[in-house]
């Protein structure tokens, strides 16, 4: 069984409502983060997934998205760039990120200006 490397790069940037990163504080950085860790396994099984239509598949998908307020919940996510070129996976991704929820919802709007995400196998 081949292993399935996934992992979010660290250049993560924020944006709260109104623009820039001023005012965001390292726990929601890190709550964002952690949500996204979370989803780690259902994203492998969608790259697990891709990799039956395409074995040779790797790339990055660069995703955008908003935390709701009062609610966290991951919304209006996009990929705002895409080297894996497979729109199934990209979909799934979408969808596996929309389910997210922060643990402590804030009363504003997060914006995610940028989370790109590797997808390789390991050797």
């Amino acid at each position: 069984m081949r292993k399935l490397w996934m992992s979010a790069v660290c250049a993560l940037f924020l944006a709260g409502c109104g623009g820039g990163a001023v005012g965001l504080s390292s726990t929601v950085r890190q709550d964002i983060v952690s949500q996204m860790e979370s989803a780690r396994e259902p994203m492998s099984q969608c790259y697990a997934d891709a990799l039956k239509r395409d074995d040779k598949l790797d790339g990055y998908i660069k995703l955008s998205f908003k935390v709701a307020p009062n609610t966290g919940q991951f919304e209006q996510a996009q990929v705002l760039n895409s080297t894996v070129r497979d729109g199934e996976l990209e979909q799934c991704v979408l969808s596996k990120v929309s389910a997210l929820k922060l643990a402590q919802p804030q009363s504003t709007i997060v914006g995610v200006d940028s989370y790109p995400i590797k997808f390789s196998q390991a050797n």
